[in-house]
């Protein structure tokens, strides 16, 4: 799958949905995935009725090319 450029953490993606982060949780180094709900950014553990979701500041993203 072909990955769009990074995008600034000012710039808010038009659709919700999982997205490619730089920078999870404190980790400067790091990609991880978060949701973008339509007006935060979110990322989560566990599954089902579990799933927790947890806001989050804005990091520098990525998403998919159509």
């Amino acid at each position: 799958m072909k990955k769009t450029p990074w995008f600034p953490k000012s710039i808010k993606p038009h659709h919700i949905g999982w997205y490619e982060v730089k920078g999870c949780t404190g980790f400067q180094d790091c990609a991880g995935m978060h949701w973008w709900s339509g007006t935060q950014w979110m990322y989560g553990w566990g599954e089902g009725e579990f799933y927790v979701r947890i806001p989050h500041k804005p990091l520098p993203w990525r998403g998919l090319v159509k």
